[in-house]
């Protein structure tokens, strides 16, 4: 494979080893559940016993694992833990930005600000509203800490990354969301009463609420990337390798 095509590494970081050393050092990956014949974690894990105590440690790390395979590969984004903020752990939650800081000053020391951003990755569960979509709200208890994060993203200039995934909303509510709609079909699509934007899938809907929270805390203007979405490939009705196809194609 041509080493020089476009890649945007997402480095997903153990937060605690960048914060508090005293506590942990360690790295760890994003062991998603939702699934079935998953492998054992400790199979996943066992690459990942990297020490970063201090600083100069993640430092190291970016130098090798980020820094060494430029310009080469074109790495734009390190994301220091995945929906770190709804994992309902105050201990995580409360370390996430200074872990962020942490990482961001190691890609500083290197001169790769520039060109690699320092974020994190978010569930839609971070609204307390998402319908309409100009009424979407971030949910009060996480207002304080995203506020913060926010501030860090404006400073660096890196974006707000969502993981976006319309099979959760019609998983729960079949009947009243159309199969089209999240799926980029054919349909009569929504019209938001308040925006009078019409929305022809779901997805978009979703990105919109975001943004519409984003402008509700004074970040209109913050940039949003999707950092995950799909659909599953098998499982039941409605979960099939042809629901899935047509998510890749759109």
């Amino acid at each position: 494979m041509d080493s020089s095509r476009l890649y945007c590494a997402s480095i997903i970081l153990f937060i605690s080893g960048f914060v508090f050393p005293e506590i942990v050092a360690s790295i760890g990956i994003n062991y998603g559940q939702i699934a079935n014949n998953l492998p054992y974690a400790g199979r996943c894990c066992s690459p990942c016993s990297v020490d970063w105590c201090h600083q100069n440690k993640a430092e190291a790390w970016v130098k090798t694992n980020v820094q060494a395979y430029l310009p080469a590969t074109k790495i734009i984004c390190i994301t220091v833990g995945n929906e770190v903020l709804t994992f309902n752990d105050t201990s995580l939650s409360d370390n996430l930005l200074p872990a962020m800081q942490n990482v961001h000053t190691a890609v500083v020391n290197l001169g790769l600000d520039k060109q690699v951003t320092v974020t994190t990755a978010h569930s839609l569960a971070v609204l307390e509203t998402s319908y309409p979509p100009s009424a979407g709200a971030f949910r009060r208890d996480l207002t304080g800490c995203l506020t913060q994060i926010l501030n860090f993203h404006v400073k660096t200039g890196s974006p707000f990354l969502i993981n976006a995934y319309p099979f959760f909303a019609y998983k729960a509510s079949p009947k009243q969301v159309p199969i089209d709609f999240v799926l980029f079909q054919p349909n009569s699509g929504v019209v938001d009463p308040v925006s009078n934007l019409h929305y022809d899938n779901m997805l978009f809907a979703q990105i919109d609420a975001v943004h519409s929270a984003l402008a509700s805390l004074g970040y209109k203007k913050l940039p949003v990337h999707i950092s995950e979405t799909g659909w599953p490939s098998k499982g039941r009705r409605r979960r099939s390798r042809g629901y899935s196809g047509e998510r890749e194609e759109v």
